[in-house]
């Protein structure tokens, strides 16, 4: 008999590994030689789309997640255990990762602009969120791209001076526009894309980051051209 093996995680931690012969037991009751019931296991792991997992001949399963530290989400798994006297009951588990109280989740994503257009700007303050901590109290940090860089407007849209206690709106003092490096690019003519990192850090420590890509890109108008058709020599 299969034990129940799902379980929960935080972020930024990794399931713990499974020693599959500890994770059945005899559903006979007269079977005392527990040690040796559990070692001539044999083991079937599948997944939801129906693919079956490798198991190593150490019988140490773990867990497969994705390589994204910011990832949550649940993964579903079935555990069939093989005796001597047949399979077991299968027993579904689910593998769950969530965020841990107080983590930012940045809500940023890609931004595409055709030539001669500005990105947008990017209010901070509208750009994470966090269970516990206002949006005002989380930290940034931005790494600039290779062709792109990250400027913060200091000059608020609807006073004539810097950002101050007197501006309608506060947020306007976490305003961060995306801007060419003119040294590296022509942004006149320049296409492609540069990818930046954000990072956001909570009163509580927790830092999470998030890559967020940058694209310029034209129109291409195709030329046709007719054919021009001579005369024939008379």
């Amino acid at each position: 008999m299969v034990k129940n093996l799902g379980h929960a995680i935080f972020t930024g931690s990794r399931f713990d590994t499974l020693f599959l012969d500890t994770c059945a037991i005899p559903s006979n009751p007269f079977v005392t030689a527990i040690a040796a019931y559990q070692d001539s296991l044999l083991w079937q792991i599948v997944d939801s789309a129906g693919t079956s997992l490798p198991i190593p001949g150490t019988k140490k399963f773990v867990v497969p997640v994705p390589a994204d530290t910011t990832w949550t989400g649940s993964i579903t798994l079935r555990f069939l255990a093989i005796s001597s006297t047949g399979p077991s009951a299968p027993v579904t588990a689910k593998f769950t990762v969530q965020n841990r109280p107080g983590t930012p989740i940045i809500t940023l994503s890609n931004q595409t602009k055709l030539l001669g257009n500005s990105f947008d700007t990017l209010f901070l303050d509208t750009c994470a969120t966090d269970s516990i901590d206002a949006s005002s109290m989380l930290t940034w940090t931005i790494k600039n791209g290779k062709y792109f860089k990250a400027d913060s407007l200091l000059q608020c849209p609807v006073c004539v001076h810097p950002p101050c206690l007197l501006c309608i709106n506060p947020s306007f003092r976490r305003r961060v526009a995306i801007v060419p490096d003119t040294t590296k690019i022509n942004p006149a003519t320049w296409t492609g894309s540069d990818t930046l990192r954000f990072s956001v850090k909570s009163p509580e420590g927790i830092t999470v980051t998030k890559p967020i890509v940058f694209t310029k890109w034209t129109f291409i108008i195709p030329i046709i051209i007719n054919p021009v058709t001579l005369p024939k020599k008379q």
